[in-house]
């Protein structure tokens, strides 16, 4: 079974636990008070699924500008308490799919998808899986990952570069993290240059595999983050935005970068699309055959636009998701 099917087994189990109906709940009253408007603009910017939503409110919460918002506009302690539990579910399971601890010094802190944004539990209580069956799933996960594309580069580096647990303490974390920011920033434009000469073409040893190492780690830090919003939408929403022939009248075709394959699709808003932001997962079902692959994809932009013969139109920019929930193949190239 493949890392992607894997987890959507996962995301029917989460689907199914209380914590799923208690986190909706929270969400709907999030809404009907408005209260989202001010946390989810918040969290929509910091990408970063329910914590998101925790930074937004503690950061409201803590400070001292009297032009924030008060109180009433931000999270109870009970929503505070829901959302804090599904998210130490998350890092439950992303602990323990993670591959390389025995790998790399330090490695966690540079893949986990949550590592470069700070938070303070308000309940300091670990949680535990609720039953054997999300316990299985899991154990399977992590075997998939095991097998996962990025680790056989990451073992060729790690014997190709001497020192690397002091030399990944100081620079690939924070590398990690930095050049990550750089391919999402021009993921759709062509490749800068000082990302050509500093990962792509290099010929001193050390730097061919430092580059090397960074780029697969970076491709392993996306797939567990690809992992997380699955598991995100599955339980916030009852099921992920589909993209087919009831809302879908343009589709323009695909283009090919420096980090893989783009699609773009035009499509008339009837309902969920006009929630959906950069980073969500959808399904695309035109049944297009040759033209196009149906499957999972991720946004990576979205453009409106009200000059349409069909009204308001979205023009979304997708990439796909592979089997190994991979979005820049070109990455491990």
């Amino acid at each position: 079974m493949t890392i992607i099917k894997n987890t959507h087994n996962i995301c029917k189990i989460l689907q199914s636990l209380p914590i799923t109906e208690k986190v909706r709940k929270v969400f709907n009253d999030l809404n009907i008070s408005r209260r989202e408007v001010l946390l989810g603009s918040i969290a929509r910017v910091l990408n970063r699924q329910f914590l998101g939503y925790l930074i937004a409110n503690q950061a409201n919460k803590q400070s001292t500008n009297p032009n924030l918002a008060p109180d009433i506009y931000l999270l109870s302690l009970e929503e505070l308490n829901v959302l804090e539990e599904v998210h130490k579910l998350l890092l439950k399971i992303d602990e323990e799919i993670f591959p390389l601890n025995s790998l790399l010094h330090n490695a966690q802190k540079s893949v986990n998808p949550y590592s470069d944004r700070n938070y303070n539990f308000i309940n300091s209580q670990p949680v535990k899986f609720d039953s054997e069956i999300i316990g299985k799933a899991v154990n399977s996960l992590r075997t998939q990952f095991g097998n996962h594309p990025s680790l056989c580069l990451i073992q060729d580096c790690i014997s190709n570069l001497s020192g690397i647990e002091a030399i990944l303490e100081e620079d690939f974390v924070e590398g990690v993290h930095h050049y990550r920011k750089e391919i999402i920033r021009y993921s759709l434009s062509e490749i800068p240059r000082n990302l050509e000469v500093e990962l792509f073409n290099v010929q001193e040893p050390l730097q061919f595999y430092r580059g090397r190492l960074i780029k697969s780690l970076i491709v392993l830090r996306d797939s567990i983050f690809n992992v997380n919003q699955f598991f995100y939408q599955a339980v916030r929403y009852e099921k992920p935005l589909v993209l087919n022939k009831e809302n879908v009248f343009d589709y323009e075709g695909m283009n090919q970068n420096w980090l893989g394959e783009v699609i773009y699709l035009n499509v008339q808003p009837i309902g969920q699309e006009v929630y959906s932001k950069p980073g969500d997962v959808v399904v695309v079902s035109l049944k297009l055959e040759d033209s196009l692959k149906d499957g999972f994809y991720r946004i990576e932009q979205m453009n409106g636009s009200d000059s349409s013969d069909f009204g308001m139109s979205v023009r979304f920019t997708l990439r796909e998701i592979d089997e190994n929930m991979i979005c820049y193949p070109q990455l491990l190239v």
